[in-house]
């Protein structure tokens, strides 16, 4: 088993404006405490809130799946013009099993 991260990155000129995705990172580690070290180290924090994205279950009751951290951000790149980024961020456990693709019973 090993621990993926995917963060979503979306972007806007101004608080007012509909946010753009416009990148997605995915970043796997075999142990928790590295991707808290990882987490940590990109924000400059650890992220103690509580989860504020959910996903629906088949039941239609919502369930916390991740984080959402919000800042502003600029770089040479953009000429210096800053942007509000929000990273939208879930973390999953993932047990691979391999499989064959001429397996009869896929």
């Amino acid at each position: 088993m090993y621990y993926k991260v995917q963060i979503q990155e979306t972007a806007s000129s101004n608080l007012k404006e509909k946010k753009t995705a416009f990148n997605c990172i995915t970043e796997t580690f075999g142990k928790l405490w590295a991707v808290k070290e990882f987490l940590k180290e990109r924000y400059g924090k650890e992220i103690k809130k509580k989860p504020n994205v959910f996903m629906d279950n088949k039941e239609g009751k919502s369930i916390p799946i991740g984080y959402t951290v919000s800042f502003w951000n600029s770089d040479i790149s953009h000429n210096s013009s800053k942007w509000h980024q929000t990273d939208w961020i879930q973390i999953t456990a993932v047990k691979e099993k391999p499989i064959l693709l001429n397996n009869p019973s896929l």
